[in-house]
């Protein structure tokens, strides 16, 4: 999962670069080369997630350069995938990470980014995997939350759910393989704050 200013990609990871640091720098078609930052780097051999701020981005659309002074940044998460979904049973997911969300639109004059929190649970049936979670964001004093409640009804399917893709807010939610036993939860997100901007990011729970 990778979202940017005014882009979304999800799907199978068939190609992949990750630094010393732990950052992904490509995922598929999309690189980040040069003189590049990665904040709020956090992974295992389960799961990776990070957000690019500074570095050229290259994508088969073309190129940009990310100056890390504005509010343009790539957020991703990638995982490994289920074999299979089960068909019963629940899971309780832990406090989560996150990147820090950042401005996409709306209200003028907003910070660049802000802080995320949240909590997710995770329950299978016959239709797949059913998640609910509400994850809040805080930019300065103004305050906003998106409902991550949707069905992931196969191990590569991604549940979209509100506005996501037009404007408003809602999210992308995907589960993964956590190992051991446990479960990811990964959402991309965009929630819009009590004064109309709107802040997109990704978060990752880990539910056994």
């Amino acid at each position: 999962m990778l979202l940017g200013v005014n882009s979304q990609s999800f799907g199978t990871l068939t190609q992949s670069t990750q630094a010393a640091s732990g950052a992904m720098t490509k995922l598929n078609d999309t690189t980040l080369t040069g003189a590049t930052t990665t904040k709020e780097i956090s992974g295992d051999a389960n799961f990776a997630l990070g957000r690019w701020v500074a570095g050229t981005v290259t994508r088969s659309s073309g190129a940009e350069t990310l100056t890390g002074t504005d509010n343009r940044a790539y957020h991703y998460v990638a995982f490994n995938a289920l074999p299979a979904l089960p068909t019963t049973g629940s899971a309780s997911c832990d406090a989560g990470v996150f990147t820090a969300p950042t401005y996409v639109g709306g209200a003028t004059g907003e910070a660049n980014a802000g802080t995320a929190t949240g909590s997710a649970s995770l329950a299978f049936d016959g239709t797949g995997g059913v998640v609910s979670g509400t994850l809040s964001i805080a930019v300065g004093g103004t305050t906003g939350t998106v409902a991550i409640n949707g069905t992931v009804t196969s191990p590569s399917s991604t549940s979209i759910t509100g506005a996501f893709l037009s404007g408003g807010s809602g999210a992308a939610i995907q589960l993964g393989d956590h190992g051991g036993g446990a479960y990811v939860v990964a959402a991309g997100y965009a929630a819009t704050l009590s004064n109309g901007a709107r802040y997109t990011g990704v978060a990752k729970f880990r539910c056994v």
